[in-house]
């Protein structure tokens, strides 16, 4: 189902021109209510902003899926749930719930939460300690104790800065948090398969991953994250993409109170927020942190205020290089005294090659290898030269001093090119991928699988329902409603009349009203009373968009109406 959404998202916002000014205001009216969230025909009914009805709504059901603005799906039982397709969200926000904020100059900001090395930095190491070890699961299914603590220290991420987004996962008394989450992007990117009793490497997707660069790696995990690790909660979700909007910079403190009082304007929520909503909004900034994107402080008013450092860009376009073309990278610089420095330009696919020869460090925003016999003879025994080395330095670096060239081709002959019969513990690709982009669309989850961890709506395991909802779907009754009630504003008797009112709280459409020879509309919200009873609902004159609410007795108007959107041009 993600493969269709993809195909769609990149071209239907450019449709959206062509949408009439209703289907456009209910496209806005689902989105602010229910973000990515999905929801059913009867829930629509709540869904109301100004003079637009539930009804109203309801009506562009058929529009909105026939562009493209939301897609469906079909339970087990047959009842359909919709939703706006996710890699439409963040064109959504920019469009209709964009927080306006004034950023804040930091002198008065003091730095209490940095970020950490990044996810990037994470599943790099762990991907290059997996290429060089064996990961055996036991007969529980899990990793190894041993294993597991290995690979924690490689990890920059703690659990402390994820605890507070309460991630369900399998074996969550075996897998340390952060654990969790790199080994939830290495099976969600496909880039570890399970086989024989352990965990292997898929040679061919990492080969397509390491050729991303830091800014699509990041796009990637956002992407992921933002999928999966948000609770089903439209408010939440409104809040992680309004920080990741274009009107929030990198590099500049803004003040988490004035994104949640911007958020509040706009009406994507009102009065207070629960408190569990607002330690989860703390939680995911500290989160942010730990994946390397962000930072927090406190101002001198002891209020939060964030920060990106590195700040993913959701617009991004996804389909990277094609086969052949080649990325621009940094160059190493190789130091006299055996070590190598790699600075944060140099590319990913140079920094695994780095890894296979030479003896790992430290990595950070300045990475650092050693050159040492031990790891030359390593490399030597697993299948390279020493003029692959050399090779290797001399294109992506800046010069090889003579003596280390010396020390590099001694080590290698002492080895005799001895034979390398470690088993390889990669899986062979048979050929490289024909075309890069299906490479890139893999490492986005497009094409890879689900991952473990999840904590949003469960809807996308559902059948996808290509299906466009009929009439009696969207207004049940509606061929056994008298057609004289919709096609024309008379009298009627009391009985006949609360009738009306029914059928349109039913519907949640509006109703016109003759009040002293002037039409106005109205959205009933309810009928008080039995005998002596009264409509109570809000009031629209002329074109204004705020009703009143107001009660009226069958006596204070001389006709009704009652009224329903288009619905044939809409089901064309």
């Amino acid at each position: 189902m993600e493969i269709f959404e993809y195909q769609q998202a990149s071209s239907v916002i450019v449709k959206l021109a062509a949408l009439s000014l209703a289907d456009e205001e209910a496209l806005s009216a689902i989105f602010r209510r229910f973000a990515g969230q999905p929801f059913t025909l009867q829930g629509l009914n709540e869904v109301t902003r100004g003079r637009l009805s539930g009804a109203d709504i309801r009506a562009s059901i058929p529009v909105l899926l026939q562009q493209g603005y939301l897609h469906a799906v079909k339970k087990v039982w047959g009842e359909r749930l919709y939703y706006i397709p996710f890699d439409l969200l963040p064109q959504l926000q920019e469009m209709y719930v964009l927080p306006s904020i004034r950023s804040y100059d930091g002198l008065d900001v003091f730095l209490y939460r940095e970020s950490r090395r990044g996810l990037a930095c994470d599943m790099f190491r762990t991907l290059a300690w997996i290429s060089m070890n064996r990961l055996q699961i036991t007969a529980k299914g899990t990793l190894y104790q041993k294993v597991l603590s290995k690979i924690g220290g490689l990890i920059s991420l703690e659990s402390e800065d994820i605890m507070g987004l309460s991630l369900y996962y399998p074996y969550q008394e075996v897998y340390a948090p952060p654990v969790a989450v790199v080994f939830d992007m290495l099976i969600a990117f496909d880039l570890i398969v399970q086989e024989h009793g352990e965990w292997l490497l898929n040679q061919v997707n990492v080969r397509s991953w390491l050729k991303l660069d830091l800014e699509e790696m990041n796009a990637a995990f956002f992407r992921q994250i933002m999928l999966r690790y948000v609770p089903t909660d439209a408010v939440l979700q409104h809040f992680v993409f309004g920080i990741t909007s274009s009107s929030i910079q990198s590099g500049m403190w803004y003040g988490l109170q004035n994104v949640l009082d911007s958020l509040e304007q706009q009406g994507i929520f009102t009065g207070s927020l629960l408190p569990e909503q607002q330690l989860w909004m703390r939680s995911w900034l500290i989160a942010l942190c730990g994946f390397g994107w962000m930072e927090l402080g406190q101002g001198r008013d002891e209020k939060l205020y964030l920060r990106w450092v590195d700040k993913p860009d959701m617009m991004r376009e996804r389909g990277g290089v094609p086969e052949g073309v080649h990325l621009h990278t940094g160059l190493c610089h190789v130091q006299p005294d055996f070590e190598i420095l790699v600075p944060p330009d140099v590319s990913f696919t140079v920094r695994w090659e780095l890894e296979s020869c030479f003896e790992h460090i430290t990595m950070d925003i300045m990475s650092l290898y050693r050159i040492s016999r031990l790891s030359v003879t390593q490399a030597v025994r697993n299948g390279r030269s020493s003029k692959d080395i050399l090779t290797l330095l001399e294109e992506h670096s800046t010069g090889v001093p003579e003596h280390v060239r010396l020390a590099i081709e001694q080590w290698g002959r002492e080895m005799d090119q001895t034979k390398h019969d470690e088993r390889m513990r990669i899986i062979n690709g048979t050929q490289e991928t024909a075309d890069f982009r299906v490479s890139i669309n893999r490492v986005n989850g497009l094409l890879g699988r689900q991952g473990w961890i999840y904590c949003g709506s469960e809807y996308k395991n559902y059948e996808y329902d290509d299906g466009i909802p009929e009439v009696h779907d969207l207004f049940p009754g509606l061929e056994d409603t008298p057609v004289m009630w919709i096609k024309e504003m008379r009298a009627y008797h009391a009985s006949t009349t609360r009738k009306i009112i029914v059928q349109a709280l039913l519907w949640r459409t509006k109703i016109a009203l003759k009040i002293r020879g002037e039409v106005v509309e109205c959205l009933p919200l309810a009928v008080v009373g039995e005998e002596n009873w009264k409509v109570r609902g809000l009031m629209f004159l002329k074109e204004e968009n705020k009703g009143a609410e107001h009660e009226l007795a069958p006596g204070e108007w001389e006709a009704i109406q009652l009224l329903l959107p288009d619905i044939k041009r809409k089901m064309l």
